[in-house]
């Protein structure tokens, strides 16, 4: 067997951790599938999964447990956010969110570690494999160690401090003589390994109704939040139809770590639909209709925040049938509330609805065909909301590559603050060029990262101009599977 990535660059993917993209591939006989995800380790246990004969849901679940070791500053046990599934085996598309659900009435609370609980069902609908299968690999990684990734040094360089007053955290993330590991360091967690071994072995309701219910009780309680046992056990996901935007026949649906988020990204993506015009703008006539839709249906309210904030992460999977999995999960702000609940391992984040991490996922898929035609992912604070729509509007209305949208230069309208941050890419005639929109201008070295997979005539059909590619802009990796 192959991966199928870009020559030039795979290489530097497995070693020294930067994005890359995929080549165009053909869909036929030996297609395993595709997966993306924000760091390395995970995209390669997802494509193990893959190969084995799971499905994308078998896939997405393997992808999120190993983040949670491998990225716990965005996909920690304790995350929130929403998946949206593609199955054409059952006709059914859906989403599936685990929200910040507060730990008890009153006093300091907590979120619900709900994620996991999400994980189980997604598997339990979809999935083909077993599941403790899917927590093996990042119950292997927790226990023994890995090399910290150059995604992961970025969130710990973004970190709060002072989560190093924490004994887990310090255990974990601290170096001797002070700071935090840095990239190529080994992260080692054995109580978050010992928790992964324990839900593999005993089950998921160990975490919710069993023993462990109370150990994890009590170390949310020593670190100084309030817990209603009764809340942890009853705390459930939910499934819903997944609702759209209609559009060249497909239904586009988009999630979010946040329901803001999601709904924002939404509102804008029918916004620019309905004014139309991007296929044929130039590069600064689609900074305008993304400014012109921020102010028409982007509903930004509150205080304006550094539009690159980490937190939040996205992750996909498509298999040979067909069955796609999205998901764009966040602890609200790079390692939650800096504290993790002892003996554990597990991340502790705030219920706060929405922090000011983002991270975005969409799929597109047609309900008469049954084939999925797009799915995207995008992550970095804010800016996850450009780095999600600008892409995917320049692959299926302007007529680029996959790999040349992600290239694009991109820009992020922050009425709050009145200003549309440009990435230096635009070069030295960008400030009075996208002055003209009427928000002041701020240069920034990226927006946001991406992934994006477009299949012209649809997945599982057979097809010559499909294509999978990363964003050069992260550090994780995508990777396409056949013989």
């Amino acid at each position: 067997m192959r991966i199928l990535a870009r020559a030039s660059a795979t290489l530097a993917c497995l070693t020294t951790l930067v994005a890359c993209g995929a080549e165009p591939f053909d869909v036929q006989e030996g297609f395993f599938g595709g997966v993306a995800a924000d760091e390395p380790r995970a995209a390669l246990i997802m494509r193990d999964v893959l190969v084995e004969g799971g499905r994308a849901a078998d896939a997405a679940v393997a992808g999120y447990f190993a983040l949670s070791v491998t990225l716990p500053s965005s996909a920690g046990l304790s995350a929130t956010g929403s998946c949206v599934v593609f199955d054409p085996l059952s006709e059914r598309y859906e989403r599936l969110d685990f929200p910040a659900l507060p730990s008890a009435d009153e006093g300091a609370v907590i979120a619900l570690p709900l994620a996991p609980r999400a994980m189980f069902a997604l598997h339990a609908r979809y999935g083909r494999l077993r599941f403790e299968r899917l927590i093996t690999g990042a119950e292997h990684l927790a226990r023994f160690g890995e090399p910290i990734s150059t995604r992961l040094a970025a969130d710990l360089g973004q970190g709060d401090p002072t989560m190093l007053h924490d004994p887990t955290l310090a255990e974990a993330f601290g170096r001797q003589g002070g700071g935090v590991l840095g990239r190529g360091e080994t992260l080692t967690q054995i109580d978050l390994g010992a928790t992964l071994g324990r839900l593999r072995s005993t089950g998921m309701g160990d975490l919710y109704v069993g023993p462990m219910s109370r150990s994890f009780a009590a170390g949310v309680k020593a670190a100084g939040y309030a817990i209603d046992i009764k809340k942890l056990r009853a705390v459930l996901p939910r499934w819903s139809n997944a609702t759209g935007v209609e559009h060249s026949n497909h239904n586009w649906v988009v999630v979010g770590a946040d329901p803001a988020a999601g709904q924002q990204a939404l509102s804008m993506l029918e916004g620019l639909f309905e004014n139309g015009g991007w296929g044929g703008s130039d590069g600064l006539g689609r900074a305008r209709l993304m400014a012109k839709a921020a102010q028409e249906f982007g509903a930004q309210t509150g205080v304006s925040v550094r539009p690159d904030i980490p937190g939040a992460t996205s992750f996909m999977a498509v298999d040979q049938v067909g069955q796609m999995v999205a998901c764009a999960i966040g602890m609200g702000r790079p390692f939650g509330l800096g504290k993790a609940a002892s003996g554990t391992g597990i991340v502790l984040r705030s219920a706060e609805v929405a922090g000011p991490a983002s991270a975005l996922a969409l799929i597109v898929g047609n309900k008469n065909t049954w084939q999925v035609h797009l799915g995207a992912t995008a992550g970095g604070g804010k800016a996850a909301l450009s780095a999600l729509l600008q892409p995917v509007l320049d692959q299926f209305e302007g007529d680029l590559s996959s790999a040349e949208a992600l290239e694009a230069p991109r820009t992020y309208p922050d009425l709050a603050a009145n200003t549309i941050y440009v990435e230096e890419a635009w070069g030295a005639n960008a400030h009075s060029a996208l002055a003209k929109i009427g928000l002041g201008v701020k240069m920034i070295p990226s927006l946001g990262r991406a992934a994006l997979l477009r299949c012209v005539d649809g997945l599982a059909k057979e097809a010559e101009n499909c294509d999978l590619a990363g964003d050069r802009r992260g550090g994780g990796l995508v990777l396409v599977e056949r013989d």
